[in-house]
Order: structure tokens, then C-alpha cells, then sequence
């Protein structure tokens, strides 16, 4: 039998291993290995499942997946469903994609904006302001959290939040 070949990231296979160096050990590859997309990053953790499905039925996953740089900060399941207590509805089945798109839009901001770029003030997402305070911790509009910082693709970066944003017009 032959020796199954090993890949990285489904697409890179290792083609020589063990070449010792001076300070540890290479393993030759085929291909240039790429970090992930904002999209690939949410479908590959489980926290944010409710995330992709609002993207599918926003129709925005391959907008996501595009050049960009995008800025998302990102909720998570929790954060959903917190969100969907507090305005009564069972989950994302009760919402249409024209009343989903503003919301997930008010999440992103043009451009890869790193958590030691952020400052004070107001920021324009793709629909609209939010509010950030940046003391020590980062906050959106006074009571959401940046829980996780500086999660990096290749056509942005993910901040992970604590709550689902929502602007006045929203």
C-alpha cells in the first residue's frame, strides 16, 4: 500500500520532510499556503454558525469572500441568540434577506482595520456609525465587547463580539 499524502488546508501536500536546519526542521510543500477568508474563518469555528447562516440567506457570503479589506466584527452564536430574546423571535427563519442585509452591513467596515489602528470615535461601518471606546477594553456603542482582536484573512480581519449591533435606523 502507499503512504497516504498529507495536505494542509485541503489543497498544499507535503513533498519532503525532515530537512534538518541549523535551528529545527522544514517540511517542503507544494504550494504557498494562504491564511483563510473572512468566510472560511467563520465556517471553520462553530461559534459562528449562526453567523454563516445569516450570511447565506443575506447573500452575502461571497461579497465576504471577495478582495475586500473588510473589518467584520464578528457575533457569535451567543450574541445571536441573546439578540433573538430580545426582540422575541424564535431565530434568522423570521427574517427576510432585505431585513438582514442593513444589520450584517452595520458590522463591517471598509478596509483591514487592526485592533492598534482602532481609536476612540466614531467609525463608519457599511451602514452607518458605530461608536468605539477604546480604554482597557473595546467597546461598540457602550455595551457591546470586543472579546477577541486581530483575527487575520487574507481580505480583512475579524474582531469577535459580544452582541449584535444595531443601529438607530435598524
Amino acid at each position: 500500500m502507499g503512504a497516504t499524502a498529507v495536505k494542509l488546508n485541503d489543497s498544499s501536500k507535503i513533498i519532503a520532510t525532515d530537512v534538518v536546519g541549523t535551528n529545527g526542521l522544514v517540511h517542503v510543500i507544494d504550494k504557498v499556503i494562504l491564511p483563510p477568508t473572512i468566510v472560511d474563518i467563520a465556517l471553520a469555528n462553530s461559534s459562528f454558525s449562526t453567523l454563516v447562516s445569516v450570511l447565506v440567506k443575506a447573500e452575502l457570503v461571497e461579497t465576504l469572500k471577495g478582495e475586500g479589506p473588510f473589518t467584520v466584527f464578528a457575533p457569535t452564536n451567543d450574541a445571536f441568540s441573546a439578540f433573538f430574546t430580545q426582540i422575541d423571535v424564535s431565530g434568522i427563519d423570521q427574517f427576510s434577506k432585505d431585513e438582514l442585509t442593513p444589520i450584517l452591513l452595520y458590522h463591517v467596515v471598509s478596509g483591514n482595520v487592526r485592533s492598534n489602528q482602532l481609536s476612540s470615535g466614531n467609525v463608519p461601518t457599511l451602514n452607518g456609525d458605530i461608536n468605539v471606546n477604546v480604554g482597557t477594553t473595546v467597546t461598540i456603542n457602550e455595551n457591546t465587547s470586543v472579546v477577541l482582536v486581530d483575527v487575520q484573512a487574507t481580505n480583512g480581519v475579524v474582531h469577535v463580539i459580544n452582541k449584535v449591533l444595531l443601529s438607530s435606523a435598524n
